[in-house]
């Protein structure tokens, strides 16, 4: 019984790394895209070209561990992939319930790339 006990939480370790530093918290792929201002509270629905080409950039985005904290008040904006909530906290700063990355490119000038289109 201790056996599979140990065997069950190894396992269970194993698949929280592999989510935690090897998995990007961006989907490749989303039905509904809305992005929140965290300034104004306004929200903006992309339309299939702009959804397209978000994926695109943010696929082409190196995402990097940072840590793991309780999430704090304020933030850039707020991106939900049906329903799956990323928060985007500065230009290089994003987290996904306690887990915090570093991003190498500004997700916030994406966003308002896309959004000047």
């Amino acid at each position: 019984m201790k056996k599979k006990l140990w065997i069950l939480i190894i396992l269970l370790v194993i698949i929280i790394t592999i989510k935690v530093f090897f998995l990007s918290p961006f989907p490749k792929g989303a039905d509904k895209i809305i992005i929140q201002n965290g300034r104004t509270g306004e929200e903006v629905e992309f339309n299939k070209t702009q959804k397209d080409d978000f994926l695109d950039k943010l696929g082409s985005v190196i995402v990097h561990f940072d840590s793991i904290k309780l999430p704090r008040m304020g933030y850039q904006y707020q991106i939900l992939f049906d329903h799956k909530k990323v928060t985007v906290r500065s230009d290089y700063l994003i987290n996904k319930g306690i887990i915090w990355y570093k991003v190498d490119q500004s997700i916030i000038e994406i966003i308002d790339g896309l959004n000047s289109k």
